[in-house]
């Protein structure tokens, strides 16, 4: 095997490994949330107080069982397990009733008292033996069908199963534990809806593709990116003050080589030849007309512009022209000073970067998911596109997409212009009760696809 094989091998060993720092996807039962692992820190999830001590080094996908602490017997140790306990193969052995008819359903059936349940939680009795006592001090359990009785061990599984995965963060799992939290989170973005848009603007490794996503905590950029691979370019067109790059931390990559950003107000100001990133002296006219000497406000600016903006005369005329510096020896001194610049100036150069690689050529595709009217802004993008390429426009709503149809029609920018709406219903597979689920979303939003043409 050659050094390069060697070298990806071992990369795509440490990025299977959980290390100090990551995100990890914690499941614990049917319930998920995200995490930023620190093993000196606890996790309070629901009630229970977990250590975190003993999961760095481990594989992604490793199940881990809460054992009580035996220090403190209110806080539980994570420690490998071997295999995980099911209740319903565990408990659901027998035939069970017929029916529920003669059922009632009164507190007196569980002899158990709530204190009594919480006092062996406390003195760190595991989930297994509080199900067992749970179920033999029940006198319903074993005359309920065998329906209620799968029904009863999950609804206390929520409880009582002491088993956590940690799981490498994806764009499916991520967009799953948004979507239960708030969908309007995510403007009530599905993953169905998600497909579809990769699907729609072609996607594909090496290709180079503009995003303009605000309100969606980055979940677009972070599955396009993903999609790319280790070729191509992404350009994340934003219009707040910083890009929303929540999922991007997640699943590290917003440290892609491959994802460039850009701030609009910046690309107009690009694209009007200023320089946002060097503020330039006053004119003499303006000094003539005002006549008197600068303030001490303006003072105050200019050492702040020596400070922050001083830099060799050759980086500007680089900058300026839109050529890259040549990158330096010591990788690590650069990273100090860009966290040394300040965050506005780091966007900046960014910005113009991003801005220089759109002008020198044309994209292959345009995402837009925004919660503004999105009728302005595609006509604004797609100079940056080449002919004959896709875009797709995602709203949670009908109305901005059916003005923005109307809107394309009518400047004759796009052909095969559709409107179409996702609907996605999910099913309950299990023996003899395959059914739709009860509870399910009422929409996936809206999507507007068409191809750039000139006119």
């Amino acid at each position: 095997m050659s050094e390069n094989g060697a070298e990806r091998m071992e990369a795509v060993e440490d990025c299977d490994i959980i290390q100090e720092g990551a995100t990890v996807v914690l499941q614990k039962f049917n319930y998920m949330r995200t995490h930023v692992l620190n093993p000196k820190k606890t996790l309070l999830l629901g009630r229970d107080t977990v250590s975190m001590s003993g999961v760095v080094g481990k594989k992604y996908g490793t199940t881990f069982e809460m054992v009580s602490d035996p220090k403190n017997k209110k806080q539980f140790q994570l420690v490998e397990a071997n295999e995980v306990i099911d209740f319903e193969s565990l408990f659901l052995t027998g035939e069970g009733g017929q029916d529920n008819r003669d059922l009632e359903d009164t507190e007196n059936s569980q002899k158990l008292s709530r204190e009594q349940v919480e006092e062996m939680r406390d003195s760190g009795v595991s989930g297994k033996v509080i199900m067992e006592k749970l179920i033999e001090n029940s006198e319903t359990y074993q005359s309920k069908t065998k329906f209620s009785q799968a029904k009863f061990l999950k609804k206390k599984a929520k409880k009582y199963h002491h088993y956590i995965i940690f799981r490498k963060p994806t764009v499916r799992l991520l967009i799953d534990i948004l979507y239960k939290m708030d969908p309007m989170k995510i403007m009530n973005l599905r993953i169905d809806s998600l497909s579809q848009i990769l699907n729609m603007v072609n996607v594909q490794s090496g290709g180079r593709y503009m995003v303009y996503e605000t309100g969606a905590q980055g979940i677009v950029v972070a599955s396009l990116l993903e999609r790319l691979g280790d070729a191509g370019e992404l350009v994340h067109v934003y219009q707040t003050g910083q890009p929303q790059t929540a999922c991007l931390n997640s699943m590290g990559l917003h440290k892609s080589p491959l994802l460039k950003t850009l701030n609009i107000s910046h690309l107009r100001s690009l694209e009007h030849g200023k320089n946002i990133i060097f503020n330039h002296p006053k004119s003499e006219s303006k000094d003539a007309e005002n006549g008197a000497e600068e303030t001490s406000d303006q003072q105050c600016d200019k050492t702040s512009e020596k400070d922050t903006d001083a830099e060799p005369e050759k980086k500007r005329i680089k900058l300026e022209n839109g050529t890259k510096e040549p990158e330096s020896e010591n990788s690590k001194e650069s990273e100090e000073n860009d966290q040394k610049k300040p965050v506005r100036m780091n966007l900046r150069e960014r910005s113009v970067e991003a801005f220089n690689s759109i002008k020198a050529e044309s994209l292959d595709g345009l995402v837009i998911v925004c919660k503004q009217h999105p009728g302005n802004i595609i006509t604004y993008l797609a100079k940056y596109i080449k002919p004959s390429r896709p875009f797709v426009i995602y709203s949670p709503y009908k109305e901005p997409l059916m003005d923005t149809y109307m809107q394309l029609k009518e400047a004759r920018m796009a052909v095969m212009v559709m409107l179409t709406e996702t609907w996605l219903r999910s099913h309950q597979v299990l023996p003899r009760r395959t059914h739709p689920t009860v509870l399910m979303s009422g929409g996936g939003g809206y999507l507007l696809t068409g191809i750039f043409v000139q006119n």
